[in-house]
């Protein structure tokens, strides 16, 4: 789930468990389009590609498949 999204950086910062890899956390990660970060809001639910290296964390093939449920704390 997105929690806040960084334009100018080119970041966004999800709540998410990746299975094997990390349990679930709040992390930031670099987009490899940039200009998406403007068009991800928090609540929102995401796919993404995760490419992981020591240095930097880049997701790519950004898709938005679920809006914030009303009620919720990202509204």
């Amino acid at each position: 789930m997105v929690v806040s999204s960084d334009a100018k950086a080119g970041t966004v910062t999800l709540q998410a468990e990746i299975p094997g890899y990390m349990s679930s956390m709040a992390m930031p990660y670099t987009l490899k389009q940039p200009k998406m970060a403007a068009e991800l809001h928090p609540g929102e639910t995401i796919t993404a590609k995760l490419t992981a290296s020591p240095t930097e964390d880049v997701l790519d093939d950004v898709k938005v498949v679920g809006q914030p449920r009303a009620g919720s704390p990202a509204q």
